[in-house]
C-alpha cells in the first residue's frame, strides 16, 4: 500500500488527488500509483476530501464477538430458512440492468460531441470542479473524458516566464517545452487538450504567479 511522503501514513487510493488524513498534505496518485506532494499549500475542500477517503472496516479476525452460549436450533426452522423464496416476481437485479448496446441505432459508429463552454476565469473557488472531475473514473478512461484548453496572459518578465518554465519542464506532464516556450506571444501561452488531473494540478502550481488564468472546456464522448 502506497505512503504520504511527509507522514508516513498508508493511503488507500489507486488515482487521483486529495489530502493525506494525518496531516491533510495535498497528495497526487498518477497511474503508476506513485504518490507524490502536489505544489501549493491549498487543501481539498473538506467535502472532495471526504470523497477521496475510504472508511475502511476492521477485519473479521480483530473483531471480539464475545463468549456466547451454543444453543440448539429446531430443525425444522432451519430447513423453512435454507429454502430459496418461490414468490419473487421479478429477477434481482433486473431493475438496475443496462439494454444491450446492440440494440441502439448506429451502435457500430462512432459518435464524437465536442462542446467548448465560454471562457471562465479560473480561481481557487471554480477550480474544484476540476478537481472534482480530475478524480473521477471518467477523467482517466481510454473511451472519452474532459479535455481543456489552458489560456495563460501576462507572462511580461523573465522571472515569471522562468516560473513558467520549470512548471511545464515536469515530465509528468508529458509536454514539448521548447515548443510551448516559443508558443508565448505578447506574453500569453496556450496549452491545449490538456485532461482534468493535469490541468487541476498544474493551476495548483501556478495559482500564486501575478498571472491571468482561464480554460476552455471541451467534452468529448465515444459510444
Amino acid at each position: 500500500m502506497a505512503a504520504c511522503p511527509k507522514c508516513g501514513q498508508a493511503i488507500d487510493a489507486d488515482f487521483g488527488m486529495f489530502n493525506c488524513p494525518s496531516c491533510q498534505a495535498f497528495l497526487s496518485v498518477d497511474l503508476d500509483g506513485q504518490v507524490s506532494i502536489a505544489d501549493g499549500d491549498d487543501p481539498l475542500p473538506p467535502e472532495q476530501n471526504a470523497l477521496n477517503n475510504v472508511v475502511e472496516e476492521p477485519a473479521a479476525d480483530n473483531i471480539d464477538y464475545g463468549n456466547f452460549d451454543s444453543f440448539d436450533i429446531d430443525p425444522s426452522i432451519a430447513k423453512a430458512e435454507a429454502e430459496p423464496s418461490q414468490d419473487l416476481g421479478v429477477a434481482i437485479g433486473s431493475e438496475n440492468e443496462l439494454p444491450d448496446i446492440s440494440d441502439l441505432p448506429n451502435a457500430s459508429a462512432e459518435i464524437e460531441a465536442e462542446a467548448i463552454e465560454s471562457t471562465r476565469v479560473l480561481d481557487s473557488a471554480n477550480l474544484d470542479d476540476v478537481v472534482a472531475f480530475g478524480n473521477s473514473e471518467l477523467s482517466s478512461s481510454q473511451t472519452g473524458g474532459i479535455l481543456y484548453d489552458i489560456y495563460l496572459s501576462g507572462i511580461d518578465t523573465a522571472e515569471i516566464r522562468e516560473e513558467i518554465r520549470l512548471h511545464i519542464e515536469d515530465k509528468k506532464f508529458l509536454w514539448n517545452v521548447e515548443d510551448l516556450l516559443r508558443s508565448i506571444k505578447n506574453g500569453r501561452l496556450i496549452i491545449r487538450r490538456v485532461n482534468a488531473v493535469k490541468t487541476a494540478i498544474f493551476i495548483q502550481r501556478i495559482k500564486h504567479l501575478d498571472i491571468d488564468i482561464q480554460w476552455k472546456q471541451h467534452e468529448i464522448v465515444r459510444l
